[in-house]
C-alpha cells in the first residue's frame, strides 16, 4: 500500500519479500499484499527505527509456527500490543497531574488513537507506525522524568531512546 521507498527500507532489513510474480505497481501501488514471504534479511543503505517492530513480528512468527510466509496482521498486532503498553504508561504517569491536565492527555490521546488513518498504518509497511509508537514513547518517557521530584539516568536513557525512534522513522 505504499508507492515509496517504505516497504523496500522495512520489508528487507525484516526478511521479507513480496510474494513472485506480481508487478512493480500491485507490490507498491495501492494494493493490500497480506501475505509475504519469509527469506533472508538483506541490508539497505539507510536504516529505520520502524523495522525494529516487524522484525520483532517475523521472530515471533517464526517460533510460533512453520512455514514460508509472514501475515501483515503479525506487524500489526506488535505495533499494537506496543500501542497499548504505551497508553497505559502515559495513562499510569499523568494520574499525579492536575485534573486539567490529564484530561488534556487523556482526550488528546482519544483523538490520535480513534482516527483510523493512524492504526491502519500498523497494517502495513509504513514508517508512519514508528513515528506514532515514538511520539507516544517521548510522552510517557517525558511524563515519568517531569513527574519524579528528581530525574533519574534511567528516566533520561527512556526520554533519548525514544527520541531516537521518533526520529530515527
Amino acid at each position: 500500500m505504499a508507492d515509496q521507498p517504505d516497504y523496500v527500507r522495512i520489508s528487507y532489513p525484516a526478511g521479507l519479500a513480496a510474494p513472485p510474480g506480481l508487478s512493480y505497481q500491485q507490490r507498491y501501488g495501492c494494493w493490500l499484499i497480506p501475505r509475504w514471504d519469509l527469506v533472508p534479511p538483506r541490508d539497505t543503505p539507510d536504516f529505520t527505527t520502524a523495522v525494529l517492530p516487524v522484525r520483532v513480528a517475523v521472530l515471533l512468527r517464526r517460533i510460533l509456527f512453520t512455514g514460508s510466509t509472514f501475515d501483515i496482521r503479525w506487524a500489526a498486532g506488535v505495533h499494537l500490543a506496543l500501542l497499548c503498553s504505551l497508553i497505559l504508561v502515559i495513562l499510569k504517569k499523568a494520574r499525579t497531574l492536575p485534573m486539567a491536565a490529564y484530561l488534556a492527555i487523556a482526550l488528546g490521546m482519544v483523538a490520535v488513537c480513534t482516527d483510523s488513518a493512524h492504526l491502519a498504518y500498523f497494517n502495513s509497511l509504513y514508517s508512519e507506525t514508528a513515528a506514532l509508537l515514538g511520539v507516544f514513547a517521548f510522552l510517557g518517557a517525558g511524563l515519568a522524568a517531569v513527574i519524579t521530584d528528581e530525574p533519574s539516568r534511567p528516566h533520561m536513557a527512556a526520554l533519548v531512546a525514544a527520541s531516537a525512534f521518533l526520529t530515527g522513522k
